[in-house]
């Protein structure tokens, strides 16, 4: 439509122009309202997607809030346990120690019952009572058959002999272990009641009279 030919004097024109701008207002008002609901659905789905993001954030920080509680809790129970495995470290240690120190023990207890038992034996020895003159000549006699001349062994050693000839006579008397003071053996003049004699010397047997 030529815009410029119409005479907005004429009624027609008049009647023409209105309804074109009618026309054209309606399209206005159209256009504006399209243009407003497609914003507003535009803005629309943008906020259905910000409130899927968020629900996916909101669901993501719900999982992480859960494994952290669950990594604070195993965080805790390991605690536990590694105060216990040090605990027990510390006893078994102790332990160890004790048990150490009780094979010392026992190895001390052990050596001294050693020392104690050989004490024993050499004090028993020491208090046993020297071989008497029945026993020595118990065993002379089974050994030699008896000494000559009749004499009786003693206990005692060489007294007056002659120890440049060893002669040993049968009528000489010497105290008797068995009496004290007043009784008397005859000295064997035989030569292994001599050698037996000298083997007592040579053991440190001392006699004192009675």
């Amino acid at each position: 439509m030529n815009w410029m030919a119409l005479d907005p004097k004429s009624p027609e024109n008049t009647q023409v122009v209105l309804e074109e701008k009618n026309t054209f207002l309606q399209m206005s008002s159209t256009l504006k309202t399209k243009d407003q609901l497609d914003e507003g659905n535009a803005l629309t789905e943008s906020l259905c997607r910000w409130k899927q993001r968020v629900t996916a954030l909101t669901q993501e920080k719900t999982s992480l809030q859960r494994e952290l509680h669950t990594a604070q809790r195993q965080i805790k129970h390991q605690l536990v346990l590694e105060e216990e495995k040090n605990s027990l470290q510390m006893e078994l240690h102790t332990a160890q120690h004790q048990f150490k120190d009780q094979l010392v023990l026992e190895e001390e207890k052990n050596s001294l019952q050693m020392e104690l038992h050989t004490a024993q034996h050499q004090v028993g020895r020491l208090l046993s009572p020297p071989a008497t003159d029945r026993s020595l000549r118990s065993s002379h006699d089974e050994t030699t058959g008896g000494c000559p001349g009749g004499g009786s062994f003693s206990a005692f050693p060489l007294q007056n002999s002659d120890e440049k000839s060893g002669s040993c006579s049968g009528e000489r008397r010497y105290p008797s272990l068995e009496k004290d003071g007043g009784g008397e053996q005859f000295r064997p003049s035989s030569c292994r009641c001599r050698a037996l004699e000298a083997e007592r010397r040579g053991g440190g047997w001392r006699a004192q009279e009675g």
